[in-house]
């Protein structure tokens, strides 16, 4: 699902600010994470010790992985000179904090939907604020 998305990211051949696709996503990434919300908090939170206890930096390497291509791309694509390169990594974890963040402080999948709309918006406005 999470590369699926990224997918269709990868291949916008225009500049927009419409996130409608970032909130859809992230709502079918609270669907799964909260119909096991206890496996997965304890996955991302509480896997010290185990061979799993990196998993959270493997994600945040596939976010930013992405995010370097895309950074990239909507610079090619706007014309507009991207300059949060020493911040991507930063910018990465925001993402998956994000999901930790919802799993810990929601206690019901609908509680961390109604979140997710100003998530995204506050995450998509700073991304196009690195742009100049």
């Amino acid at each position: 699902m999470v590369r699926a998305h990224f997918k269709t990211e990868a291949g916008a051949k225009e500049w927009s600010v419409d996130s409608a696709d970032d909130v859809e996503a992230a709502m079918s990434i609270v669907r799964v994470l909260f119909k096991k919300r206890d496996l997965f908090l304890m996955l991302l939170t509480r896997s010290q010790g185990s061979e799993l206890e990196n998993i959270k930096d493997e994600f945040v390497s596939f976010v930013e992985d992405h995010y370097v291509r895309f950074a990239k791309q909507f610079q090619r694509i706007s014309g507009k000179r991207f300059k949060g390169d020493k911040v991507i990594h930063w910018i990465a974890h925001n993402l998956v904090d994000v999901f930790v963040y919802l799993l810990e402080h929601c206690r019901t999948e609908k509680e961390a939907a109604e979140r997710i709309p100003s998530i995204v918006s506050c995450l998509t406005a700073g991304w196009y604020a690195l742009y100049e």
